[in-house]
């Protein structure tokens, strides 16, 4: 088949090109990066006149998303979901099948503007025709699991907003690729919710993590409210940092999915979290 992706050079997006193409598919991948190979096109998500000519692909996945900032990008919600949906309609036009990634932190009460954002863009999309994925906690070499993997190794003592009590469902970076695949391929409708029937907390996941890095870090529980002044200072003072008060409200609002009809439905089986941990920390037992 031939499949486009958007976000092609960022985490999700990057491992989807490099599945599909070892599985034999014919992978298009749209960036507002350098063109450097005959597959690659433009396409800018601040831009809805970007949107290149889709005719005779199969199916287009849509990774991309435009970060939200204070100073440089405060309409970052308004882009993605006015793009999201010129991506859409494109695709209906063209006759392909239009693959949204969206997110457990995507729902009715998320305070966070990536989880609100995500939520309005499924509430807008034709179901009946594309696929959405809400996807749980990530586990590969990338994005937000290998933040906590990273300061895990680094640290003796490692805070835990919260104690770490929010609840999280875990999926493996590898079943995401296999998932999507089988999906288009069976031409497979509606929105799926993609994560461990197990719900976990995230002090669970700091604790099987560092129990494969042969780490002892002391865990400190600290409230919501004190993160919540501390990062609004660095953010008023500009300092570059990589934890966000994005990243506190998403944290605050984190909410348990019932995963377990939807994976039947796909016909698919998915990882435990010690599964994914040992697949991709090489700690089998």
């Amino acid at each position: 088949m031939k499949i486009a992706v958007t976000g092609a050079t960022g985490f999700v997006g990057g491992e989807l090109v490099s599945y599909l193409t070892a599985q034999g598919h014919d992978v298009i991948r749209l960036q507002r990066g350098s063109i450097a190979a005959h597959n690659d096109r433009f396409f800018d998500m601040r831009s809805v006149d970007s949107i290149p000519d889709l005719t005779g692909i199969d199916a287009l996945i849509h990774t991309a998303f435009v970060k939200y900032d204070k100073i440089k990008l405060p309409d970052s919600s308004e882009i993605n979901i006015a793009t999201t949906l010129a991506l859409e309609k494109a695709c209906h036009k063209a006759g392909t099948k239009f693959v949204f990634l969206s997110t457990m932190s995507a729902h009715a009460e998320a305070i966070s503007r990536y989880g609100k954002h995500k939520y309005d863009i499924e509430q807008r999309l034709a179901v009946s025709k594309d696929l959405v994925f809400r996807l749980g906690l990530v586990i590969g070499n990338k994005g937000l699991f290998d933040t906590i993997r990273t300061a895990i190794s680094k640290g003796s003592f490692i805070p835990l907003v919260g104690n770490g009590a929010q609840p999280i469902q875990t999926i493996a970076i590898t079943d995401i690729c296999r998932i999507i695949e089988k999906a288009i391929l069976n031409n497979m409708t509606g929105i799926y919710t993609l994560g461990t029937e197990k719900v976990y907390t995230l002090k669970d996941l700091y604790a099987a993590i560092a129990l494969r890095l042969n780490k002892k870090p002391v865990f400190i529980s600290v409230p919501y409210e004190l993160v919540d002044i501390a990062l609004g200072t660095i953010e008023a003072l500009r300092i570059p940092f990589n934890v966000s008060k994005e990243n506190l409200l998403g944290l605050k609002q984190l909410k348990a999915f019932e995963t377990k009809d939807d994976i039947k439905k796909l016909g698919v089986s998915i990882s435990d979290m010690d599964e994914s941990l040992d697949q991709l920390m090489n700690n089998r037992k």
